[in-house]
């Protein structure tokens, strides 16, 4: 059976295009960044299409992130929208890390906006999608580079996975 992993920041909380500063994170509203260009319409189709059920939002954050992703999430209907249930979004234990929890869940496929992640999940998860990725750091861990699927934006990755 197939199950998916797929980041949150700049996958499904688009922090580039907003431009979410330090600053911003602490005193704005975070509710009003926007979701990635077409992530939940793709999220809806992965999790009702191919991977039924088995579609998990894994992230990294501090409490106070936490707190405040939770609620991107819900004002965003995230759940009705795309049909994930809440107890497929996991705070990852290890930091950026995201192995053990992949591995906790068997998953074997994985999207992520940073190569160094991707990298961390080789070759354990077999299946590895980086969506957009950051020019710098490609540059800086371009050994993982081979180990990955680069792809541009949400349609693209829906078109390889369905």
């Amino acid at each position: 059976m197939d199950k998916i992993g797929i980041d949150l920041g700049n996958v499904i909380i688009d922090h580039i295009v907003f431009g979410t500063t330090t600053e911003y994170f602490f005193s704005g509203d975070y509710n009003l960044i926007p979701a990635v260009k077409d992530s939940l319409f793709s999220l809806a189709q992965l999790n009702q299409n191919r991977f039924r059920d088995n579609v998990f939002v894994i992230y990294n954050a501090t409490d106070i992130a936490d707190t405040k992703i939770i609620s991107w999430l819900e004002s965003h209907y995230f759940f009705s929208t795309t049909g994930i249930e809440v107890n497929k979004i996991i705070r990852s234990k290890d930091g950026r890390d995201k192995l053990s929890t992949c591995i906790e869940n068997e998953i074997n496929y994985f999207v992520d906006d940073r190569l160094e992640v991707l990298g961390i999940l080789y070759p354990h998860v077999k299946n590895l999608f980086l969506l957009g990725g950051q020019s710098e750091e490609m540059l800086k861990y371009q050994d993982s580079i081979k180990k990955v699927r680069v792809v541009l934006d949400w349609n693209n990755l829906l078109k390889q996975l369905l």
